[in-house]
């Protein structure tokens, strides 16, 4: 697979960080990850495990990786961030204070689980 940025990808560049928001004018991690598969399947991103299951995601391991998987980032707290990958090695991500980017994927095991569709 290719490592190349797909051409759709550049339209959420850029986004600004807005807390709860979900448009291209302002999105948080989820939003903007939920605009953008909503945009380009027709289904935005499941808000919970549960609905996940019913909407056909599941999880995958890390290793597996490739573009249009989830990452959900984890702590021991919980859920803390939400990307999109765009490719094999990078994905779409914005957070407070910042604007979208494309970020490259550091493995970090234990701390990043991978969801997929179908």
């Amino acid at each position: 697979m290719s490592n190349m940025l797909p051409s759709w990808v550049m339209r959420y560049v850029g986004v600004p960080f807005v807390e709860g928001g979900a448009d291209i004018s302002g999105a948080d991690c989820y939003g903007l990850v939920s605009l953008v598969l909503e945009d380009q399947t027709g289904a935005p991103l499941p808000r919970t495990v549960a609905d996940a299951a019913v909407f056909g995601w599941h999880p995958i391991p890390i290793g597996e990786v490739a573009a249009g998987d989830v990452l959900l980032f984890e702590h021991p707290g919980g859920l803390t961030h939400v990307g999109l990958m765009v490719t094999s090695q990078s994905y779409l991500e914005t957070r407070p204070g910042k604007f979208s980017r494309i970020a490259r994927l550091r493995h970090a095991s234990g701390r990043i689980s991978v969801w997929r569709r179908g």
